[in-house]
């Protein structure tokens, strides 16, 4: 499977609920960055450290991501999502897009993410909610 059809297989089984076989695409050390100004950024490191990330957004939030742009670059998958963040306490939305960076690892499996996202100050106030 190619780099970009691995992230794109990540996000459809992820978002259709298969979690298990989602996180089978990610290498056992894997490694994710978060903003370090979030609830939840920081380092996230290995499959533990991915499901605790996973659980860290969804607790607050519910994430809908309405669309993923993919690029190619040397080594590396960019996706480019439109999300929605909805506060599961008031109900309140925050539409922001948000880039992740995907590097493989020689076995083909997704060994790092970085994420950005376009008003991180935005994802603050929204868990105070």
């Amino acid at each position: 499977m190619d780099q970009v059809a691995t992230v794109a297989r990540y996000f459809e089984l992820a978002s259709s609920g298969q979690v298990d076989e989602a996180l089978a695409l990610y290498h056992p050390d894997v490694v994710l960055h978060e903003p370090d100004c979030l609830p939840f950024g920081g380092e996230h490191v290995g499959i533990d450290g991915l499901r605790g990330l996973i659980g860290q957004v969804t607790g607050p939030f519910e994430l809908t991501v309405r669309g993923v742009d993919y690029s190619a670059g040397e080594g590396a998958v960019i996706a480019r999502m439109d999300t929605v963040f909805t506060s599961r306490k008031s109900g309140r939305e925050v539409e922001m897009p948000v880039v992740e960076f995907y590097e493989f690892a020689d076995d083909g499996l997704i060994s790092r993410v970085d994420i950005f996202y376009k008003d991180p100050v935005a994802i603050i106030e929204l868990g105070k909610d």
